[in-house]
């Protein structure tokens, strides 16, 4: 019998942008707004959550990444502004946006999306739209407040980063948070990767 796993597939971010986000999270926990802020080491840019799978699916779900990216080229990204899910009237998910330099971004996620899509995965219902989740909402928030903080980040962008891999991840719940272990690493097309 084989084990169940928690699992998602993401970007992982480097230290200047993780720098980045946490100067934005001290300015805005300095509001003392409601908000459950995400530890920096778990802050990336997921492409695709697949929720609960069986551990049998690690090997066909890495043959369908890796044909995933076959012809996609690294990609130029930075973080980019500070904004709010569902809507500042009703905040549950407090993000840092994504900027894509080349427009890769969502054909890489369309394609890992149609390639697990393949092997028996839902495709996800709504649009993409590339972010970073650095808190949550964790009760009333006040609105005007709320509204000042993201607007106050309106030109905020990172320096641009290179993406040359993704990886699948393994969450683990523990009483201190949830916990990420890499599990598979796709390198992009045109990156170390044999033919």
């Amino acid at each position: 019998m084989s084990n169940t796993i928690r699992a998602f597939i993401a970007i992982e971010l480097p230290e200047a942008v993780r720098s980045s986000i946490e100067m934005i999270q001290n300015r805005l926990k300095s509001l003392d707004l409601p908000l459950r802020w995400v530890r920096l080491e778990n802050i990336h840019l997921t492409m695709k959550f697949l929720g609960d799978i069986d551990e049998i699916e690690i090997e066909n779900i890495e043959s369908s990444l890796q044909d995933s990216v076959k012809k996609q080229a690294p990609l130029t990204l930075s973080a980019k502004g500070v904004g709010v899910f569902p809507g500042i009237s009703r905040p549950r998910v407090l993000w840092v946006g994504i900027h894509d330099h080349e427009t890769g971004l969502t054909g890489l996620q369309e394609s890992i999306e149609e390639r697990l899509h393949r092997i028996g995965y839902s495709k996800e219902r709504r649009p993409f739209r590339g972010h970073l989740t650095i808190g949550r909402a964790k009760g009333y928030v006040d609105e005007k407040k709320l509204k000042e903080a993201v607007d106050s980040f309106r030109g905020f962008e990172s320096p641009p980063f290179t993406v040359n891999e993704f990886f699948m991840f393994r969450s683990v719940l523990k009483p201190g948070g949830a916990e990420y272990m890499k599990l598979i690493h796709i390198p992009l097309a045109s990156t170390d990767r044999p033919e």
